[in-house]
């Protein structure tokens, strides 16, 4: 299994933080957006987020804990790659979060 090293697009300073998400024309729900590549990330930022947004590469636990904070807020999906119309992918945050959660279970037995 190959894994995803995303970039994420924050924009503002904590406690008033945001991540650029993505939503599908017409669609109502919003996906976290992630990208496979800075370049990928910082095209989107331009096009769609504010000059003040930052491209970054967060830690895997880092990660983690985004992805835990948006299913928690109700963000249901991530979209990797995406653009004005459509994404190159769609994860379901409930699968990826139950996945990493296995892996630890797992890493944990082995140790």
């Amino acid at each position: 299994m190959v894994e995803l090293e995303p970039w994420v697009i924050v924009t503002g300073k904590p406690p008033e933080t945001s991540i650029a998400t993505w939503q599908v024309a017409g669609g109502q729900d919003c996906s976290l957006a992630i990208f496979s590549s800075e370049a990928n990330a910082a095209a989107y930022a331009e096009e769609y987020c504010p000059p003040s947004a930052n491209v970054l590469q967060l830690s895997e636990r880092k990660l983690i804990q985004l992805f835990v904070t948006c299913y928690e807020q109700g963000t249901r999906f991530a979209a990797l790659d995406p653009d004005g119309t459509n994404a190159r992918q769609m994860f379901v945050l409930r699968d990826v979060l139950a996945a990493a959660r296995a892996a630890l279970k797992n890493s944990q037995e082995q140790s």
